[in-house]
Protein backbone atom coordinates (compact mmCIF):
# COMPACT_ATOMS: atom_id res chain seq x y z
CA UNK A 1 0.00 0.00 0.00
CA UNK A 2 1.35 3.53 -1.06
CA UNK A 3 2.14 5.73 1.97
CA UNK A 4 3.08 2.42 3.99
CA UNK A 5 6.30 1.59 5.30
CA UNK A 6 7.56 -1.99 5.65
CA UNK A 7 9.64 -2.97 8.60
CA UNK A 8 13.33 -2.10 7.83
CA UNK A 9 15.60 -5.25 6.53
CA UNK A 10 19.03 -6.76 7.66
CA UNK A 11 21.64 -4.92 5.88
CA UNK A 12 23.10 -8.38 5.33
CA UNK A 13 20.72 -10.55 3.84
CA UNK A 14 17.88 -7.82 3.63
CA UNK A 15 15.18 -9.86 4.30
CA UNK A 16 13.17 -7.95 6.72
CA UNK A 17 13.75 -7.89 10.31
CA UNK A 18 11.54 -7.13 13.51
CA UNK A 19 13.53 -7.01 16.50
CA UNK A 20 17.03 -7.60 15.50
CA UNK A 21 19.09 -10.62 17.37
CA UNK A 22 22.14 -8.54 16.97
CA UNK A 23 22.90 -4.62 17.11
CA UNK A 24 25.80 -2.82 16.00
CA UNK A 25 26.82 -1.05 19.60
CA UNK A 26 28.30 2.08 17.64
CA UNK A 27 25.55 2.73 14.46
CA UNK A 28 22.89 1.00 16.32
CA UNK A 29 21.87 -0.88 12.84
CA UNK A 30 20.20 -3.93 13.72
CA UNK A 31 20.81 -7.97 12.11
CA UNK A 32 19.72 -11.02 12.15
CA UNK A 33 22.03 -13.62 14.42
CA UNK A 34 22.64 -15.89 11.55
CA UNK A 35 23.26 -13.54 8.99
CA UNK A 36 25.93 -12.07 11.60
CA UNK A 37 27.72 -15.60 12.10
CA UNK A 38 28.01 -16.39 8.96
CA UNK A 39 29.50 -12.90 8.14
CA UNK A 40 31.92 -13.65 11.47
CA UNK A 41 32.68 -16.71 9.58
CA UNK A 42 33.40 -15.68 6.50
CA UNK A 43 35.48 -13.04 7.34
CA UNK A 44 37.84 -15.00 9.63
CA UNK A 45 38.50 -17.23 6.70
CA UNK A 46 39.14 -13.98 4.54
CA UNK A 47 41.77 -12.81 7.32
CA UNK A 48 39.61 -9.71 7.67
CA UNK A 49 39.64 -9.57 11.55
CA UNK A 50 39.11 -7.82 13.54
CA UNK A 51 35.02 -8.10 12.44
CA UNK A 52 34.01 -4.67 11.48
CA UNK A 53 30.35 -3.49 11.46
CA UNK A 54 29.32 -4.66 7.78
CA UNK A 55 26.75 -1.00 7.47
CA UNK A 56 28.95 0.57 5.22
CA UNK A 57 28.85 3.86 6.57
CA UNK A 58 30.17 2.79 10.17
CA UNK A 59 32.32 -0.17 9.87
CA UNK A 60 33.36 0.11 13.57
CA UNK A 61 35.55 -2.92 15.07
CA UNK A 62 32.83 -5.02 17.47
CA UNK A 63 34.05 -6.65 20.15
CA UNK A 64 34.16 -10.61 20.23
CA UNK A 65 31.02 -10.60 23.01
CA UNK A 66 29.04 -9.10 20.12
CA UNK A 67 29.34 -12.08 17.71
CA UNK A 68 30.88 -15.08 19.24
CA UNK A 69 27.87 -16.35 21.17
CA UNK A 70 26.24 -16.30 17.88
CA UNK A 71 29.11 -19.06 16.34
CA UNK A 72 27.59 -22.57 18.58
CA UNK A 73 29.61 -25.29 16.79
CA UNK A 74 31.25 -22.84 14.86
CA UNK A 75 33.07 -21.15 17.38
CA UNK A 76 36.28 -23.37 17.64
CA UNK A 77 36.80 -23.33 14.16
CA UNK A 78 36.46 -19.22 14.32
CA UNK A 79 38.60 -19.01 17.23
CA UNK A 80 41.71 -21.31 15.13
CA UNK A 81 41.65 -19.03 12.34
CA UNK A 82 41.92 -16.11 14.89
CA UNK A 83 44.46 -17.69 16.62
CA UNK A 84 46.24 -18.16 12.88
CA UNK A 85 45.81 -15.05 11.65
CA UNK A 86 47.61 -14.01 15.37
CA UNK A 87 50.57 -15.91 14.58
CA UNK A 88 50.89 -14.75 11.01
CA UNK A 89 50.66 -11.09 11.70
CA UNK A 90 53.37 -11.77 14.66
CA UNK A 91 55.60 -14.21 12.47
CA UNK A 92 56.59 -12.31 9.77
CA UNK A 93 58.85 -14.53 7.90
CA UNK A 94 58.43 -18.70 6.93
CA UNK A 95 62.09 -19.11 8.85
CA UNK A 96 60.24 -17.86 11.68
CA UNK A 97 57.68 -20.30 11.50
CA UNK A 98 57.75 -23.86 12.38
CA UNK A 99 56.87 -26.62 9.48
CA UNK A 100 54.05 -27.73 11.70
CA UNK A 101 52.62 -23.90 11.35
CA UNK A 102 53.50 -23.36 7.83
CA UNK A 103 51.31 -26.37 6.65
CA UNK A 104 48.34 -24.90 9.10
CA UNK A 105 48.49 -22.30 7.18
CA UNK A 106 48.13 -23.58 4.43
CA UNK A 107 44.65 -24.27 3.73
CA UNK A 108 43.84 -20.77 4.54
CA UNK A 109 45.88 -20.02 1.43
CA UNK A 110 48.90 -18.22 3.29
CA UNK A 111 52.60 -19.16 1.73
CA UNK A 112 55.79 -18.04 1.93
CA UNK A 113 57.08 -15.71 -0.72
CA UNK A 114 59.49 -17.56 -2.70
CA UNK A 115 61.08 -14.43 -3.28
CA UNK A 116 61.34 -12.82 0.49
CA UNK A 117 60.12 -15.48 2.57
CA UNK A 118 57.30 -13.21 3.88
CA UNK A 119 54.33 -14.77 4.77
CA UNK A 120 51.50 -13.98 2.32
CA UNK A 121 48.09 -14.76 1.71
CA UNK A 122 46.12 -15.48 -1.67
CA UNK A 123 43.79 -12.35 -2.27
CA UNK A 124 39.66 -13.09 -3.77
CA UNK A 125 39.78 -12.33 -7.19
CA UNK A 126 43.28 -12.50 -7.43
CA UNK A 127 43.96 -15.67 -9.86
CA UNK A 128 46.26 -18.06 -8.38
CA UNK A 129 48.70 -14.47 -7.97
CA UNK A 130 49.90 -13.64 -3.84
CA UNK A 131 51.29 -10.81 -3.48
CA UNK A 132 53.99 -9.79 -0.71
Amino acid sequence: MEGERSAPGCPICLDSLVGGDVTCPACRTCFHGPCVAKYAMSSAEQGALPLKCPELFCKSVWAEEVFVPLLGDQQPHFEKLLRLQQELSTRKTADAMSPRTQEALRPYGIRACPRCKAMIQKQAGNGQRRSC
